[in-house]
Order: structure tokens, then C-alpha cells, then sequence
């Protein structure tokens, strides 16, 4: 149960990075960020965007209960898949990524520890790298669809002069070092991140 006052409406989309390639496989493909929205149903409405950051193994829609209840108050709410370290993701073609086995282990092996803490340290870094890089190409994609007016619709709800991150575990490290890096982020919800 919510407890705003706004419609719900959701919107998935797939984002494709050209920047980058995916380093999960060798096909040369470019890097797929599958990304879900929750947001208050009305015609003219601007409202504060919050990005969200799942932790290992997590989901976009592991929090859909907060979720929904920020878009029930006024607030967009676009939560990102990271493909290979999410339990599993589909993209709009309905193609199916399951976490990486090797992420898996690493994660697996840090938390029984396996490693020393400079090991520890350094996969920390090796993971968050892709998930600040995909928070940053997230949130600039949904930046620059909110300033074009050719944009779906659902674009014009997000008011980008007020932006918030946050994210669980692995996600709420990323997304407070993408908040370090940016001066554009009003605030950081870190949940359980010891990072």
C-alpha cells in the first residue's frame, strides 16, 4: 500500500551505451543497461528523479515497494539493471543475461574470506567501475531525454535540477563515489553499503 496521493504509472526501457563494449562476452557488442521507471501519472508534472543502484545478484524491481511509494509522492524512479552482476535481467527483446558465474564467485569467495583485504579492495574497485559507469550513462541518458522535446513523454515528468541517487550493497558504494564525482546530485540514500 502506498502512501501518496499520485497514480503510478512504469515504463522499461533498454539503453544502449555507445561507448562502451560489453567485457562479459566477445562479440563486440556494445554495453546494454536495462532500466525500469516508476513515476506519478498526470499530464503536466515535474518531479525530483532518484536512480537506483541494486546490489549483487539484486534486481531492478528488489525494491519495488519503495519505489512506488516515492512515485505515489511525487518522485521518478528509474532503477537500473547491471547485466552480469544482476541475478538476471531482460532487455526489450526479451533476451535473457544471467549474473556472471565468475562475478558470482568473487562475490561468494570476498564474503567467506577467501581474500586478503588489498584483494577485497581491488574487485571492489574492478566492480564498482561498471556500475558507476552505468549510473553515469543512466543518468545522462534520462538527463538528455528530459531536455528533448521529441522525447516520449514519461521524459518531460523528470526535473532535472533535482536528482537524487541511491542504491543497496554494491549500489549504494557506486552511487555515493558517482555522487563524489558530480555536482549535479542533490542527495545519496547508501543502504547497507560498508564500502
Amino acid at each position: 500500500r502506498v502512501t501518496g496521493t499520485h497514480e503510478i504509472a512504469t515504463v522499461t526501457n533498454t539503453y544502449t551505451d555507445p561507448s562502451r563494449t560489453e567485457t562479459f562476452t566477445n562479440t563486440g557488442a556494445k554495453r546494454e543497461v536495462n532500466v525500469e521507471c516508476w513515476y506519478p501519472l498526470d499530464e503536466e508534472g515535474k518531479y525530483p528523479l532518484i536512480v537506483f543502484s541494486h546490489g549483487a545478484f539484486g534486481i531492478k524491481a528488489s525494491n519495488t515497494s519503495t519505489f512506488t511509494d516515492l512515485a505515489s509522492n511525487g518522485y521518478v524512479v528509474c532503477s537500473i539493471d547491471h547485466p552480469y552482476h544482476a541475478l538476471y535481467t531482460m532487455d526489450s527483446e526479451r533476451h535473457l543475461v544471467r549474473s556472471d558465474r565468475s562475478f558470482m564467485q568473487e562475490v561468494i569467495d570476498a564474503n567467506n574470506g577467501k581474500y586478503d583485504e588489498a584483494t577485497i579492495f581491488a574487485l571492489q574497485q574492478k566492480w564498482m567501475q561498471l556500475r558507476v559507469a552505468d549510473i553515469e550513462f543512466v543518468l545522462d541518458t534520462l538527463l538528455a531525454q528530459a531536455q528533448d522535446p521529441a522525447a516520449d513523454a514519461f521524459y518531460r515528468h523528470i526535473d532535472p535540477e533535482k536528482i537524487g541517487l541511491m542504491g543497496h550493497s554494491l549500489g549504494g558504494a557506486s552511487s555515493a563515489l558517482v555522487a563524489r564525482e558530480r555536482n549535479d546530485i542533490g542527495a545519496v540514500v547508501n543502504l547497507d553499503a560498508d564500502l
